[in-house]
């Protein structure tokens, strides 16, 4: 059974990813990158990134996530920030730690697609 399934499918990933988001829109370090925007359109983007590498065990292209986020020159320590609250609420939510690693490696790939280039 993949991922995705495993944890109840569709309701059970939605619900995680808006109690992510209201963890994020509080975080000192980047609640900024998303004051003032579409909070469930950005919470749809991650649920679809999800739905790829948890039902298919594939990357999501690394180009398109470079386009989406390069105009916003996050630093490495605003990703990290991001990827802490993203492992505490799939703990929060009892992902288990062999699952949460595995998403945690996943998501770590698109670090260098995401984040601002050191000059």
């Amino acid at each position: 059974m993949n991922l995705f399934d495993k944890y109840g499918g569709q309701d059970f990933w939605y619900f995680l990813i808006k109690d992510f988001y209201k963890k994020i829109i509080i975080s000192p370090v980047i609640k900024d990158y998303f004051r003032g925007k579409d909070m469930s359109h950005i919470a749809e983007m991650l649920f679809n990134v999800l739905e790829v590498v948890l039902i298919n065990y594939s990357h999501f292209d690394e180009s398109a996530m470079r386009d989406h986020h390069r105009h916003l020159k996050i630093q490495e320590n605003e990703f990290d920030e991001w990827l802490s609250i993203f492992r505490q609420t799939l703990k929060d939510h009892s992902i288990t730690d062999s699952d949460t690693q595995y998403m945690i490696n996943t998501l770590t790939h698109y670090k260098p697609f995401i984040i601002e280039p050191s000059p």
